[in-house]
């Protein structure tokens, strides 16, 4: 299950994407009623591209967690602590 820091830490990613707060509580509502990965959204292409992009790793690497999209190669590193 992916933690709620996570969470915050994709928010982050959005609101410096000059996200409006709409499409911010639209995100967390989304990521409320989805099930947990792998078919957590990547915040971007949910968020502006209307497209949903499923997890496709999630492995701790050097203190950061990197969060991957595959079929739209995003990636979020995020922080393990």
């Amino acid at each position: 299950m992916i933690e709620p820091q996570i969470l915050a830490a994709l928010l982050g990613y959005l609101e410096h994407r000059n996200a409006t707060q709409e499409q911010v509580r639209k995100y967390i509502r989304y990521w409320r009623s989805s099930p947990r990965d792998p078919s957590v959204p990547c915040p971007i292409c949910y968020t502006f591209r209307g497209r949903h992009s499923g997890l496709a790793a999630l492995h701790e690497k050097d203190g950061y967690m990197p969060l991957v999209w595959h079929s739209c190669n995003e990636t979020f590193n995020i922080s393990a602590q």
